[in-house]
């Protein structure tokens, strides 16, 4: 039985991906020198693992933390230009409703969640937010919320929309419900081997109860 969900942010419950691209186009590729995304290219980025872009960019790892925080910093300059995914507030609700305790697991800031869920009127919808500053290793932050929280991995679920949000909720011991509205494409999703793959957010709840 489930009794608990922890929801990744950006892409899954927030609508950032062409804030996030405009943010990296104008501000992050100029400052660092790389390449921007082309409009022709927004497709080929969603189907590549998050590796694989660093790599094709030559992006070193050791300059990702500066590059995620900067971009962290200009996402809370545009939090109003982000709506929510559409359905997911009324999802989120429902679930809500159900008793099910509900989580935010996320490599944005916390600061950029707070203003999001506030200025939607959904922060009373969660019980907890945990924030990591780097893109890898939300695993570690699912193993430190789960032990804060006493949840069972045998009754959560993790929801994301990249192929890094499989890998981690597999890696923290979880089932794993990737949504195809994000980040990564179905396909993409697909080949990282979820439990469970949501085409929109109403299946969630089919999964969750």
């Amino acid at each position: 039985m489930i009794k608990s969900l922890v929801f990744d942010f950006d892409g899954t419950i927030a609508d950032s991906l062409q804030v996030v691209i405009e943010i990296y186009n104008s501000i992050i590729a100029p400052a660092y020198n790389i390449r921007p995304i082309q409009r022709n290219e927004e497709e080929i980025f969603r189907a590549t693992d998050p590796r694989s872009l660093l790599r094709a960019n030559k992006i070193s790892i050791f300059r990702l933390p500066m590059m995620v925080l900067r971009a962290h910093k200009e996402i809370g300059k545009k939090i109003s230009d982000i709506k929510p995914i559409t359905n997911i507030t009324e999802i989120l609700n429902t679930l809500r409703k159900s008793s099910l305790t509900l989580g935010v697991c996320t490599s944005n800031s916390r600061k950029n969640v707070l203003a999001f869920l506030e200025e939607h009127k959904m922060l009373d919808l969660f019980d907890f937010i945990y924030s990591g500053k780097h893109l890898f290793g939300k695993d570690k932050l699912i193993h430190k919320l789960l032990k804060e929280h006493k949840l069972n991995k045998d009754e959560t679920l993790f929801v994301g929309d990249e192929i890094r949000d499989v890998e981690a909720g597999h890696k923290a011991g979880l089932k794993v419900i990737a949504v195809t509205w994000g980040y990564n494409t179905r396909d993409a999703l697909k080949l990282a081997g979820p439990d469970f793959v949501a085409e929109s957010p109403e299946e969630i709840i089919g999964f969750a109860t």
